[in-house]
């Protein structure tokens, strides 16, 4: 409830109507047709597009500031900073696109609501003139609801837009529209490394990081475990990971964890930061700068982690269709099993599966998720490690089973890991 509050509170229109199975524009009439259909929508649903409706009316009083903010090249920067993994995929999009249109970007960006500030002092601080204070960020969030002076990754589309949470529904009920993965990609393919730092820069920084633990000469790993109470689907244990943090710890790495929770895990070169601990906030955004090396989901820091264009193993990935425009990782994903079995990529395909976050669609479908254990995760580390990732196979077994998809070249899961594709048989007709 606390989130939602802030969510009514701070929130700035991203320009969409988010429904069940698809978004759009958030027009007059859609606000109107939205509410037409009240008794199919539940009370947090209405009362947050009833909120934006009535502050999208408030903001024709804002006009004469959005004709001022157009006389002066100025666009104000519109993007879910409550998120990390959207934050980053969102500002990215809108820094590629700004490289030729030369906006002078602002963003307000209030101290309560966004995840992570230093996430903004060290990737946008020189790119967007940035406003922190709540009171500022909330007397302009009508500003946000005039099309013509704001940038998102969605206000130049006319068509509906389906998120990977309304892809399956979107898919199973073939609805027409574009996939957000294919507005990011679009972007990503033209520069992929928007966020990159200089060597001397990132080598600076890994001094500081090393300084800061009273350690020299060390490479760093960085983990993430998701352990969150919404989307549980998406979550993974940490124990998983013993095994590999062992073996990094005697391969000259330290391991850095920043969580929410201690593991209660020993290791001299294993180090635990709470993330509910402001001043370890810093220390996480340089990790991720500085690191070598990064374990974990693909949510907010491993988004980070992947426009960092690090050397990753992505574990317990549940999204099949999921785009990378780098080639340093390797990916292992969550098994499905239903009826005594493993489901294989085609028939995750066949089943409209390959983009899930819903817990309730698996038990719908029958379907357990199996996260990976110690042994998978250990043997992908040690395969990217020792250069014997391969992607060439997985396009060869799509483009056979005629699986194709927009940009399916550039799939996540064409770093599958060999043992584990093998040993599963992810990879069989």
């Amino acid at each position: 409830m606390k989130e939602f509050i802030k969510l009514l509170i701070f929130y700035q229109d991203l320009g969409l109507i988010h429904k069940k199975n698809y978004s759009e524009k958030s027009t007059f009439y859609n606000y109107i047709n939205f509410f037409l259909k009240i008794k199919n929508l539940n009370k947090f649903q209405i009362i947050f597009n009833l909120r934006n409706f009535i502050i999208k009316i408030v903001s024709i009083i804002y006009l004469p500031i959005g004709f001022l903010f157009y006389c002066f090249n100025i666009r104000l920067v519109v993007v879910n900073s409550q998120s990390l993994g959207s934050y980053i995929e969102e500002i990215e999009n809108i820094l590629i696109f700004n490289e030729k249109k030369k906006f002078n970007l602002i963003f307000f960006s209030p101290n309560s609501f966004t995840y992570n500030h230093y996430f903004e002092k060290f990737f946008l601080k020189k790119k967007i003139t940035i406003f922190k204070k709540d009171i500022f960020s909330i007397f302009f969030v009508p500003l946000s609801f005039i099309n013509f002076i704001k940038v998102t990754p969605y206000n130049y589309l006319n068509k509906k837009i389906f998120f990977e949470r309304q892809y399956y529904y979107f898919k199973k009920e073939k609805l027409n529209g574009v996939f957000d993965h294919e507005i990011f990609a679009n972007k990503l393919k033209k520069n992929k490394k928007i966020f990159s730092f200089s060597k001397n820069k990132t080598s600076i920084i890994k001094e500081e990081v090393l300084n800061k633990l009273n350690t020299q000469n060390k490479k760093i790993c960085v983990i993430h475990v998701r352990n969150e109470p919404n989307i549980i689907s998406r979550n993974h244990s940490f124990k998983n990971l013993k095994k590999t943090i062992k073996y990094l710890s005697s391969k000259n790495y330290i391991i850095l964890n920043f969580n929410k929770k201690k593991s209660g895990f020993k290791n001299l070169n294993y180090f635990e930061f709470n993330v509910f601990d402001k001043k370890n906030l810093e220390l996480q955004i340089k990790s991720y700068i500085a690191a070598d090396l990064f374990i974990g989901s693909l949510s907010g820091p491993g988004i980070l982690a992947k426009a960092l264009n690090k050397k990753s193993v992505f574990t317990n990935s549940i999204i099949f269709n999921y785009l990378i425009f780098y080639d340093d990782v390797n990916v292992l994903s969550k098994r499905f099993y239903k009826n005594k079995k493993i489901l294989n990529i085609k028939k995750i395909f066949e089943n409209n599966l390959e983009c899930v976050w819903d817990n309730e669609i698996f038990k719908k479908n029958k379907i357990k998720l199996i996260e990976n254990n110690n042994e998978e995760i250990f043997k992908a580390t040690y395969e990217l490690l020792n250069k014997k990732v391969r992607s060439k196979y997985i396009i060869s077994y799509l483009r056979k089973n005629k699986i194709y998809f927009k940009n399916y070249k550039f799939a996540l899961i064409r770093f599958l890991s060999q043992n584990f594709a093998k040993k599963n048989k992810i990879c069989s007709d």
